[in-house]
């Protein structure tokens, strides 16, 4: 029994100490500078002004055009009864979330290009490519959201409206509205966070100039100017990012938890496919396949063959790729002990409901703090100890670590919500250990998640860009950062095969992860009726 409640006391120790030394005192950091530095103001500076407008500008349209096409196409999702299949369709839909952002802007790249199939549009390095780019991969997560926020709405009651002569206007307004509302602003505010604090695919795609946003902006104050010449440029750009990613995050998180609203699991319903239907399956694969299809474009066989030949690409790739698969593992593995210390500790928190909201609203802090600001406030704080290829590592981990936990604490927390407290009692009544009865009675429910978790993060951390891009050092680099690099220097047929790699394996752990967590949704609550949700 102190056995458990030890392991229990250091994970969420771990959790908060880490929360407090990765967030909260970096980002006090970058205030502190604020007050310190008289050079840093918001206003006086007219280059990081017009920066910010521009990349607010961008995010209201990329989000816009995202909420748009994603309302409309979830809602007619939700509308259709795949039964068995459903499981296809939220996987199609969920792939273009696990794909790197350094694959979408090369896959961009090569579309609008010269050769590519939309290049009568000219909009090579530009806001328009920049936009299109974020709308493409945007789409699919809102209408995701829609469309598992829409499962447990009755078919019956459409029907009977219909039947009642409702028009299409009063059956959103009355019924699917009411159930959709906050899942689709939840997918709102993210949508337009993370357009806002985009990296690589502004950096790629829009050319660095001479499309500029606040991040790129603050990455080109750090890399170039120097951590110590660049530095009132970089606050400001950091402090004008925090405004314009918090506006979303506060809004949403103060009407959730002052009007309580939660957003809950969908109840399984299992449906028959009726022979009238599978032509809607049809259209909603398609629909998916259409949204993936544009990052197929970094396949082309001749030249990855011809740049497989060449006897130098390997010795070239082969510690960067050593590199990215001990961050992915150890980010993956961090990521998931950090959000299993967050659920207990949350747990413990429950009996004083004050302490619980007050907690998990700075657990969601990292969702509206882009990685450059995160990564400034850390260099701010422990400069001194970064200067090391150890440091810079730690520091690249960590930022990793607070980019995906969210995600991570996300799919965790509902299975810490539908706790068997009874089963686990009498298991131990019985004479169990608490090991054995938590092995028993609580891990057939954990193990899936733990293990989608770990599989989603290590290809999301394989494919990541920002945070290496600002403390890699020249000797070692990460796969994402080589073939930044290489589609920079021109050199697009020795990137093309760094992109496919990197496609295949994100593919691949995103698949697993998907797989992994419907293979075990029904340990989430035995016999409830409930299953887990896989929204991220």
């Amino acid at each position: 029994m102190k056995s458990e409640r030890l392991v229990r006391l250091v994970l969420s120790a771990w959790a908060a100490v880490f929360f407090l030394v990765v967030v909260l005192l970096p980002l006090g950091a970058l205030f502190s500078e604020v007050l310190n530095n008289g050079s840093v103001n918001l206003f006086q500076d007219s280059v990081v002004v017009t920066v910010a407008k521009i990349t607010f500008a961008q995010s209201v349209c990329s989000t816009g055009l995202s909420a748009l096409f994603g309302l409309l196409i979830g809602t007619w999702l939700g509308k259709q009864n795949f039964g068995r299949f459903s499981s296809v369709i939220e996987g199609l839909f969920l792939l273009p979330f696990g794909i790197p952002t350094v694959i979408v802007a090369g896959a961009w790249v090569s579309i609008l290009g010269r050769n590519g199939a939309l290049s009568f549009l000219d909009w090579s390095y530009s806001l328009k490519a920049v936009i299109l780019a974020h709308a493409f991969l945007n789409i699919p997560w809102v209408s995701l959201l829609v469309y598992q926020a829409m499962k447990d709405l009755s078919k019956d009651q459409i029907e009977a409206a219909r039947t009642l002569g409702s028009g299409f206007f009063y059956e959103f307004l009355f019924l699917i509205w009411p159930k959709i509302r906050w899942a689709f602003a939840n997918a709102c505010c993210q949508v337009f966070a993370l357009c806002l604090m985009s990296f690589a695919i502004v950096l790629i795609l829009g050319g660095g100039p001479p499309v500029q946003t606040l991040e790129t902006e603050l990455y080109g104050q750090l890399r170039n100017g120097g951590f110590s010449t660049g530095i009132s440029g970089a606050v400001n750009c950091a402090l004008w990012e925090l405004i314009l990613a918090m506006i979303p995050w506060f809004f949403l998180t103060c009407f959730q938890y002052l009007k309580n609203i939660k957003i809950t699991h969908p109840i399984e319903v299992k449906e028959s496919v009726r022979g009238e239907k599978k032509l809607n399956i049809i259209y909603g694969v398609i629909l998916g396949l259409i949204f993936l299809s544009p990052y197929f474009a970094v396949f082309n066989f001749e030249i990855l063959s011809s740049t497989l030949k060449q006897p130098n690409w390997w010795s070239e790739v082969r510690e960067p790729l050593s590199v990215s698969l001990i961050l992915a593992g150890s980010c993956s593995f961090l990521t998931v002990l950090t959000a299993c210390g967050a659920v207990i500790l949350l747990g413990l928190s429950k009996t004083r409901r004050r302490y619980l909201a007050l907690i998990s609203i700075l657990f969601s802090i990292p969702s509206g703090v882009s990685v450059m600001s995160l990564g400034l406030g850390l260099w701010l704080l422990y400069g001194r100890w970064l200067d090391s290829k150890f440091g810079n590592f730690v520091a690249i981990l960590a930022l990793q670590t607070a980019l995906f936990f969210p995600i991570v604490l996300r799919t965790l927390g509902p299975v810490a919500q539908f706790k068997r407290a009874d089963l686990f009692e009498t298991a131990k009544l019985l004479g169990a250990s608490p090991w054995r009865a938590f092995y028993w009675v609580e891990w057939p429910r954990w193990v899936g998640p733990i293990f989608s978790s770990l599989a989603l993060v290590a290809g999301l951390s394989i494919g990541e860009v920002a945070a290496v891009s600002l403390f890699y050092d020249d000797s070692w680099v990460t796969l994402p950062v080589l073939a930044n690099r290489w589609l920079r220097l021109y050199r697009f047929e020795q990137a093309e095969l760094i992109l496919v790699f990197l496609f295949v394996c994100s593919l691949f752990f995103v698949v697993g992860s998907f797989l992994l967590k419907n293979r075990f949704g029904n340990q989430y609550v035995k016999g409830s009726g409930k299953s887990p949700s896989t929204r991220l």
